[in-house]
């Protein structure tokens, strides 16, 4: 008991434990703000590489590669986990095409309407003024963030995902 008591009056320890504590606070507050900043990364990564893979599209609007663009967005990215869908006037993949292209009016709400041909009026209230189908691909990215320290909540379900909608036609 003695020994004990002599113990707790001995303040020899008491810098060494409270570095201790101070150092782990340290080092679990700098994993957190590296959370947060690998995740702003990450997502800044995937949105180049939709934006670079839609430039490209754009620029190669006669012949556009429409199944190299996953692979493309991935290398760019360099998230060789990122899922990638490409879709023709709101249709499957299957349906891009570089000839006999048909023609679509998006509206203001993100719907794609079929229309006949290319350059048609779109018509009713859901299109802007003077609206004209077009022929449109979207381009949609996802990759999974895993954080280190944070729970998973405070990034909206760790889940990265961009699109970029652009007019070929």
């Amino acid at each position: 008991m003695r020994r004990l008591s002599s113990l707790a009056r001995d303040g020899k320890g008491a810098a060494t434990v409270e570095f201790a504590i101070l150092v782990t606070c340290f080092f679990l507050t700098f994993m957190a703000v590296m959370d947060v900043g690998w995740y702003f990364i990450l997502q800044r990564k995937l949105a180049q590489a939709v934006s670079s893979a839609a430039v490209s599209a754009f620029t190669n609007r006669g012949a556009v590669s429409f199944s190299n663009i996953p692979a493309y967005i991935q290398a760019q990215s360099g998230l060789s986990s990122a899922s990638v869908s490409v879709v023709c006037n709101g249709a499957s993949a299957t349906a891009c095409t570089n000839s006999s292209r048909t023609g679509a009016c998006l509206s203001t709400g993100g719907v794609y309407t079929a229309t006949s041909a290319v350059g048609t009026t779109c018509s009713g209230s859901s299109y802007s003024t003077g609206a004209v189908s077009g022929y449109y691909l979207t381009i949609t990215a996802t990759a999974s963030f895993k954080a280190i320290i944070l729970p998973g909540r405070f990034f909206d379900g760790s889940t990265i995902s961009r699109t970029a909608t652009i007019r070929l036609q």
